[in-house]
């Protein structure tokens, strides 16, 4: 396979993807999806009992979140983390179509090949539903995310570090902050604001895409 060569289109989408699948947001969709398919009837739901059925979840669940990122990410997003040159015309705000499909050729690449990792935490998650429930990750976690390009109404946050520790989630914003390198630092608690620098109020938070539809463990009609 080609190397991915740094800032190109096809890394950017391999970053973008990266975030994605690290962000908290993805996994509690995860979650959510397996605990709505426990209480669902079986015969309605695919099996998992298998590495080979969780691959095929997988698989749904990871094409879910490219379906979901290619409608909410439009064209002068995906300009902003390509950079200004990638327009069809100077001055439009309308990607090239072979750099449009240059970044999702990265962002696929990235959650393809992701399918096994995700298989293994299914597997995991299963695991855990041992009395029906699901061990949330936002239950337990702080995430320290930092504030990168800002454009048109949407902010851009990316994932840094995640930490059993409120304290430690702290210091270590504080550093990042305290280092001019950001626009912005946050610690958040699942899907709750904590606190922030450079992020004056909790109305300022925009979230990273995340997947909204269901469906991805059900079986096909």
């Amino acid at each position: 396979m080609k190397p991915v060569r740094k800032n190109t289109p096809e890394s950017a989408g391999s970053e973008y993807a990266t975030d994605q699948l690290q962000s908290d947001y993805f996994m509690e969709w995860v979650r959510d999806q397996m605990l709505e398919a426990s209480k669902a009837d079986p015969s309605e739901m695919l099996p998992l009992e298998t590495k080979a059925d969780a691959m095929v979840i997988a698989k749904n669940m990871l094409q879910q979140l490219e379906w979901d990122t290619k409608r909410g990410l439009d064209s002068s997003e995906i300009m902003s983390l390509i950079g200004s040159d990638s327009a069809a015309r100077r001055g439009d705000t309308e990607i090239r179509p072979a750099l449009y499909a240059e970044f999702y050729d990265g962002f696929r690449k990235t959650i393809d090949a992701s399918r096994d990792w995700l298989a293994d935490e299914l597997l995991q998650i299963k695991g855990e539903m041992g009395d029906g429930s699901v061990v949330r990750t936002s239950d337990q976690s702080f995430t320290v995310e930092v504030l990168g390009d800002e454009t048109g109404r949407r902010v851009k946050w990316r994932y840094w570090d995640r930490t059993n520790s409120r304290s430690e989630a702290e210091s270590l914003a504080i550093n990042l902050w305290a280092s001019g390198e950001y626009k912005g630092v946050r610690i958040m608690h699942g899907s709750e604001f904590v606190r922030g620098w450079g992020v004056p109020s909790s109305k300022h938070i925009k979230e990273m895409h995340s997947p909204k539809a269901r469906g991805s463990v059900r079986r096909p009609r």
